[in-house]
């Protein structure tokens, strides 16, 4: 069964089934989850001893990106986070309709505001106090700098460059990593394992960020 699967999904990642009593003595799973019978789960890109249902993966890790974001941005002494725009790359369906705004950013867990027409407010979303500390990337962001890009270069404009303003790109989509690149496959071909499919629409998200002076 595992073969045709793999088969199936058209990876070269190998496929490993696993008992309830041995799933929860092996593995962590997000608060609250109780593994089921033929659920799919992949392996957290971060932690890698946490699994997370593939239906739910690619917004899961979005909302996590998202979080980190605003994590990183406390520590590297922000005063301001300010949304400026956004943009979809993408749209649904066989007719190509337009994905919203809001739906975008319902999926990924941005914080943001809208008009009656739909259209971004562009304001300031997070405001924070005078840090007595020095700009720093805490160890359990770590990981989420090394492996991504819009992090990486947040922080090391930061810390390296000494930057007190920043212009930063947080891009979301539906393959982010191998594990998302699972998780897509499994809901195009039209997978119901335990759960329905959640598609996460390609987006991307332009904050300003002002730092205190050091």
């Amino acid at each position: 069964m595992l073969g045709v699967l793999e088969k199936v999904l058209d990876i070269k990642h190998k496929i490993y089934w696993y008992d309830y009593s041995d799933a929860v003595r092996f593995f962590t799973f997000d608060i609250g989850h109780t593994p089921r019978e033929c659920e799919i789960l992949l392996q957290h890109p971060i932690n890698q001893d946490r699994y997370v249902i593939a239906s739910t993966y690619s917004r899961r890790i979005s909302r996590e990106k998202e979080a980190a974001f605003r994590q990183l941005a406390a520590a590297l002494g922000a005063k301001e986070l300010r949304l400026v725009n956004a943009e979809i790359k993408e749209k649904r369906g066989f007719l190509g309709s337009s994905i919203s705004f809001q739906q975008a950013a319902a999926q990924v867990g941005v914080s943001a505001d809208f008009d009656q027409s739909g259209n971004l407010v562009k304001k300031v979303y997070s405001r924070f106090g005078k840090p007595n500390f020095l700009p720093s990337i805490p160890i359990d962001l770590q990981c989420w700098v090394d492996s991504d890009p819009d992090l990486q270069t947040m922080a090391y404009g930061r810390i390296k460059a000494n930057l007190e303003y920043d212009r930063v790109n947080l891009e979301f989509r539906e393959t982010m990593g191998i594990g998302g690149e699972i998780a897509a496959k499994v809901g195009s071909r039209g997978f119901d394992f335990a759960g329905k499919y959640e598609q996460v629409f390609h987006s991307v998200w332009q904050y300003e960020i002002e730092y205190w002076s050091k």
